[in-house]
């Protein structure tokens, strides 16, 4: 394999590692400033069921319902 393949494979690794993290920043960001509504309506929105995994993959059982419950109320 060579370096530019090995550096490649560890890029896509950092960047599937960094993206749970980032999603849920994310989502914390857009909630301070402008609640729910701001998160769902800025773009950000269309990756809550994403945000959704990595929030309980990463044990973080009380954000994940939150967000579930705020994804109920803009989709029944």
């Amino acid at each position: 394999m060579s370096s530019c393949s090995q550096n490649q494979s560890k890029m896509n690794t950092d960047i599937y590692l960094e993206e749970p993290q980032a999603n849920i920043e994310l989502l914390v960001a857009e909630v301070d400033n402008g609640g729910f509504g701001q998160y769902f309506i800025n773009s950000l929105g269309v990756d809550c069921f994403k945000t959704l995994r990595a929030l309980r993959s990463m044990g973080k059982v009380k954000t994940a319902e939150i967000l579930q419950q705020a994804i109920h109320l803009i989709n029944p």
